[in-house]
């Protein structure tokens, strides 16, 4: 079983700070705090940069919460 974590979980797990993480991928610490907090906003290059400055796959990062979910099955 692979494990699923969001962007917060997986930069605690690889213990870096979220200025590590900004500067890793050339952007403010504002822009990935933001990112943090509403990864479906994250545009796919930059998904793809996240999961290279951790070392994680795509597929291991939780996008969407069940409250995102929620919202998808009621449209």
């Amino acid at each position: 079983m692979k494990e699923i974590h969001t962007l917060r979980e997986w930069r605690k797990l690889k213990d870096k700070t979220i200025l590590q993480m900004a500067k890793a991928l050339n952007v403010t610490p504002k822009t990935y705090q933001t990112w943090e907090r509403c990864p479906a906003k994250i545009k796919i290059g930059a998904l793809i940069d996240i999961c290279n400055a951790l070392n994680v796959e795509p597929a291991n990062i939780k996008i969407f919460s069940a409250r995102d979910n929620a919202l998808n099955e009621g449209e």
